[in-house]
């Protein structure tokens, strides 16, 4: 959501640059359209084991149980988010992993279609899962982060 956050945040302020790690303006699971319909009755669901589990080999903090009110406020941000996108004319690197389970390659190509950055570049790491970062690419990720930086600077 962070980077979701971003993209929102340089369509209002015009940044230098704009580094996105695993975005999500839309989501494209079938049943997230019925988050609206059931938070109201259904407030929270629990994380996965399986995620769970991964979450805690590493060290990470994780709720056992999400609000689901919370997502669902999650789905007017990208709503918002995606009508401003045209808005952001900074420089715009946007990475996401291709095991993420929550974040789909969509993502990426309609951030780069929809930004009006003269200077974008989307990377694609096939290896990654959502938390880009801590992943087994993550010394790839940081790398192109700092490439893309020197780039900025200069221009």
């Amino acid at each position: 959501m962070g980077g979701t956050l971003a993209l929102l945040l340089a369509s209002h302020k015009q940044p230098q640059a704009v580094i996105t790690l695993a975005a999500p303006v839309k989501l494209h699971r079938p049943d997230a359209k019925l988050l609206p319909s059931i938070s109201w009755a259904l407030r929270y669901w629990p994380t996965k084991k399986s995620e769970a589990k991964v979450y805690q080999e590493h060290g990470f903090f994780y709720y056992p149980y999400r609000p689901l009110k919370c997502v669902t406020s999650l789905f007017d941000l990208m709503e918002v988010t995606i009508k401003r996108l045209p808005l952001v004319k900074a420089p715009l690197l946007a990475i996401i992993g291709l095991k993420d389970l929550r974040v789909n390659k969509e993502n990426l190509d309609l951030i780069l279609n929809q930004v009006s950055s003269k200077i974008k570049k989307g990377v694609v790491f096939p290896n990654s899962p959502h938390y880009l970062h801590y992943g087994p690419d993550k010394d790839k990720v940081i790398t192109e982060i700092k490439l893309f930086i020197n780039e900025i600077i200069n221009c």
